[in-house]
C-alpha cells in the first residue's frame, strides 16, 4: 500500500507503507558463498549448480549483486592470500 503524503514546503512524496516480505526467508550466506565459488570452480552454468546448494537462481542473484558493488575480485584475491 502506499500513502501519497504532503510536507511543509508542498512538495508531495510517496511513501511505500507495506510491511510484509516477498519471497522466502534469507537463507545462509555461508551456504550462498560457497555455491558461488563452486559454479566458478567448475565452470559450468548456473542451472547446473549442485542441488544441495540453494536454487540456483538465488545464487546467480548473490552473483550479480557482487558484481554489482565489484567486490567479487577482491573476495577472490583475500581467498588467495596464503597465511603462514
Amino acid at each position: 500500500m502506499t500513502i501519497q503524503m504532503e510536507n511543509s514546503h508542498n512538495k508531495t512524496y510517496v511513501r511505500n507503507t507495506r510491511t510484509e516480505t516477498r519471497g522466502q526467508k534469507r537463507k545462509n550466506d555461508r551456504l550462498m558463498f560457497d555455491a558461488i565459488l563452486w559454479i566458478m570452480n567448475i565452470d559450468l552454468a548456473w542451472s547446473d549448480l549442485h542441488p544441495e546448494f540453494m536454487p540456483w537462481e538465488t545464487v546467480n542473484k548473490g552473483f550479480l549483486e557482487w558484481m554489482r558493488l565489484k567486490i567479487q575480485d577482491y573476495i577472490l584475491l583475500i581467498l588467495s592470500i596464503t597465511v603462514v
